[in-house]
């Protein structure tokens, strides 16, 4: 009901219809057809200091700012979304890695278009996204959530994310803002950085979505960078986002990265989220001492009324529109994408597409395969109106004359698959009555502090309260709890053991914490293998906190007998099918906000199944569902044919189908390198490298390492042979641009997307330089036989390097290499290029 009496009294005020004396003069903010900036001034003007600082924090409901009841601003009405609307159900399109696998920066602007009309949809004018954090460690836990390991590819796939967004009147939040590249630790990392890197490799796409985007919102980032948090970084939100570059919108604190007030504010931080606490009366004081000006607050709230007079949400209040919600138009995109972002890795033996004509059964097998993963984990989880998994997308598109079979193969360590521990192989602490169970203690506050506030025995963990409470006479929200006894297993071998919990939780066996969830998120399961001997008692203590909404926890595993049936029937299932689909990967529990993985290898036993699977039938396909890079060196050189598939969004499944069967011929393109093995990485730390020794594909460049597969890599079922690389003129000075041409030739029988990728060597000198950097790239839809021709522009500007002596880029003269490229290890051409 306030939300609705706001919105009207918004609309009136709009109108000019206040009740006032008769002629009485509109105010000039009230008026649509003033310039911005003008009504911007006519406001603030109007404003008292405590309604100014009003505007700049969060009111408390964790996605929204307050509302301006006497003047009739409204607040910011917010959501989570790199690639869907996180406000109840909403269109899942695929997570921004995928996208970037498409190199298509037009489906990207479409995409932000389609997201732009689901925000709108649910009644939210500010998303928060795109993910922007480059991938320096595929490892990082948020990578599934961003744009790929080069900044070139991420400028112009961001470029028209925030512009198709941006035409809905959706403002785009670019996070997070900088140099935000793990998640453990990510409150107090230091990242250690020098300007050169800085300008060069982690802020390039940030300039990119501001000055050439029009990106009107930019979050802070948790971490410290060169000492400061970023919330309170002068030099990142002053001295380069508004100065240099000229930002005009706001830039709004990750949800409890603001850590002061009057350093926060002072360095130019606008907004603190999710609530005030800083930037409420403690800042009022400030400004009232002397400590902060006020025309350092107009300016913060000079941000924030431009993005809302932007937003027009002064004269038309966003509203819920059902209609704007999963749409046909939104469905055919989500499949669009997903098509164009699975990349096909191998196909030995022209395996694939598989001949309809020829195939009769085909087994699908693994954890992948029965459940569909969209998306990875953590506020960029997107709850999609349906989604299609492998399985089902298979059966749709096979067909009647093709029997498909499925076999679980083994479970995804994570999800939720384990049965709760049941009372008989548990046991007490000693002293405790009772030859079954657990000793549960539950406390009346989130941190297990002081004394319990009632005990009692469990007889299993198994507890979904909703939005009740544990006990009659108890809270229902802020609580926490502790179970502790023995585990006595059944069975010797190998368990997954695990929690389903809504919130935190922390497991420990033998006194070793084995799960490490201590943090808020919906119900979600995390496992981990454990070897168990029978009949052996194991010290086990779990323990809980629920911080408000439901409440759930449940301790179960996975006996090592059901592990085993169901790994014998794949091998079974396989053997007796002419193809065999194997779905591996992860999902989101562990793949997600919140922490890194350790290491890119699969979860056990994955690789087992896909040694097992293809021994059993060497007609195997690997299909790899998963947010990342993962390892396959243990079963690469035995499978004929893999598809990398990403969290590719709801319609995942009938786009992996599609390729299988060749009604879509794969185009997608990595957009971060995949390495052979762990040892091939680089240090996970916080000191950054400089500019030469580089990250991802430049890393590998620079160590001479042979990647798996390198960053642009990806195959087609037809061919394309490229000709010679052009270059007009061949010498240029500061200003001018070359025109670069190469044509392309589709020699195959089918049609086929080729992504051809520009990449430039560096004049030897005493400039340390990368071997090679992407400089352009372009995606060619070629008929059979026919020729398309790839166009670039060059100027010396593109070319240039930051020298931090003048603090400004430089451009360096000499003769330039142009590499016509398949993938970062793949040049089919060259040309040099001078510059005076």
């Amino acid at each position: 009901m306030a939300r609705s009496l706001m919105a009207l009294l918004c609309t009136i005020l709009a109108l000019g219809s206040l009740a006032g004396p008769a002629g009485a003069q509109v105010p000039l903010y009230r008026d649509p057809q003033a310039p911005i900036e003008q009504r911007v001034e006519d406001l603030l003007a109007r404003m008292t200091l405590e309604e100014k600082i009003a505007q700049l924090g969060g009111d408390r409901s964790g996605m929204a700012t307050p509302d301006n009841e006497r003047l009739g601003i409204p607040g910011f009405k917010m959501s989570d979304g790199p690639h869907g609307c996180r406000w109840g159900k909403a269109t899942c399109f695929p997570t921004l890695l995928a996208c970037a696998a498409t190199f298509d920066p037009d489906f990207m602007q479409r995409m932000g278009v389609a997201l732009g009309e689901e925000f709108r949809g649910h009644g939210r004018y500010v998303a928060l996204g795109p993910c922007m954090n480059i991938i320096r460690d595929p490892r990082g836990g948020r990578s599934f959530e961003t744009l790929g390991e080069d900044p070139y590819l991420l400028s112009r796939m961001v470029v028209a994310y925030v512009r198709g967004m941006q035409s809905q009147r959706v403002v785009a939040v670019c996070k997070h803002y900088a140099c935000n590249n793990q998640e453990n630790g990510r409150g107090e990392n230091d990242v250690r950085v020098a300007d050169r890197p800085l300008y060069e490799f982690y802020l390039p796409h940030f300039r990119a979505a501001v000055m050439e985007g029009g990106a009107l919102g930019i979050m802070a980032a948790y971490n410290k960078v060169n000492g400061h948090h970023c919330a309170a970084n002068r030099r990142l939100l002053r001295e380069i986002l508004k100065d240099e570059w000229g930002f005009k919108g706001f830039v709004v604190s990750d949800w409890g990265a603001c850590h002061e007030t009057i350093g926060s504010i002072n360095a130019g931080l606008d907004v603190e989220m999710p609530t005030a606490y800083f930037f409420g009366q403690p800042l009022l004081e400030a400004v009232r001492r002397g400590e902060v000006s006020e025309e350092t607050i107009d300016d913060a709230v000079r941000r924030v009324l431009y993005v809302k007079f932007w937003a027009g949400v002064f004269e038309q209040p966003v509203e819920p529109d059902p209609t704007k919600l999963d749409t046909p138009q939104h469905r055919a995109l989500c499949l669009e994408g997903a098509r164009k972002a699975i990349v096909l890795l191998k196909n030995e033996g022209g395996l694939l597409p598989l001949d309809r004509g020829r195939i009769k059964s085909i087994a699908v097998i693994g954890p992948n395969a029965k459940e569909a993963r969209p998306s990875g984990g953590g506020s960029a989880y997107v709850e999609p109106f349906y989604a299609v998994s492998p399985l089902e997308g298979i059966r749709d598109r096979a067909g009647e004359g093709i029997r498909v079979e499925f076999a679980q193969g083994c479970y995804l360590t994570g999800a939720s698959n384990l049965s709760p521990i049941p009372a008989s192989a548990l046991k007490p602490p000693p002293g405790v009555e009772g030859a079954q169970g657990l000793l549960g203690e539950y406390f009346d506050n989130q941190d297990l502090r002081g004394q319990p506030a009632f005990t009692r025995a469990d007889a299993m963990v198994d507890f979904d309260w909703a939005g009740g409470a544990p006990a009659e006479g108890f809270q229902a929200d802020h609580f926490s709890a502790r179970w502790t006894g023995r585990l006595i297993p059944p069975e010797t071998g190998e368990y997954l053991l695990g929690v389903t919990s809504d919130d935190g939780t922390r497991l420990y066996l033998e006194d070793k914490l084995i799960i490490d969830d201590w943090r808020d998120h919906g119900a979600e399961t995390r496992s981990v293998p454990v070897r168990l001997e029978a009949g052996r008692e194991y010290s086990l203590r779990l323990e809980y906190y629920e911080n408000g909404g439901l409440a759930v926890v449940r301790l179960g595993w996975l006996e090592p007998s059901r592990s085993r049936d169901i790994f014998a029937e794949a091998r079974q299932v396989a053997q007796r099918c002419d193809v065999a689909v194997v779905c591996v990967g992860t999902g989101p529990n562990l793949e997600s906000e919140g922490f890194d993985r350790a290491t890119l290898d699969l979860p056990p036993p994955q690789d087992d199944l896909v040694r097992a699977v293809v021994e059993a039938n060497p007609n195997t396909i690997v299909a790899v569902v998963s947010g990342s890079a993962v390892l396959m060196h243990r079963w690469i050189d035995r499978v004929p044919a893999v598809l990398q598939c990403w969290f590719a969004g709801q319609e995942v499944g009938h786009a992996l189908a599609d390729i299988l069967f060749g009604d879509v011929n794969p185009s997608g393109r990595l957009p971060v390198t995949f390495p052979y093995n762990n040892y091939q990485l680089p240090p996970f730390n916080n000191s950054y490298e400089g500019v030469a020794e580089g990250r991802g594909y430049r890393y590998y460049d620079r160590t001479r390492m042979e990647p798996l597969f390198p960053f642009g890599h990806g195959l087609s079922y037809t061919t394309f042979r490229y000709g010679e690389l052009r270059v007009e003129p061949e010498v240029l000075a500061a200003g001018q641009k070359a025109r670069i041409t190469i044509p392309v030739t589709n020699t195959g029988a089918r049609d086929g997307d080729e992504v051809v990728q520009l990449y430039v060597r560096y004049p030897e000198g005493e400039i340390e330089r990368p071997v090679k950097e992407l400089k352009g790239f372009r995606r060619l839809s070629i008929p059979p036989g026919q020729t398309r021709e790839a166009t670039f522009e060059l100027s010396p500007e593109d070319l240039a390097w930051y020298d931090p002596d003048v603090r400004r880029f430089v451009i360096q003269p000499g003769e330039y290499q142009l590499l016509a490229a398949a993938s970062a290890r793949d040049v089919r051409a060259s040309a040099r290029l001078t510059i005076r």
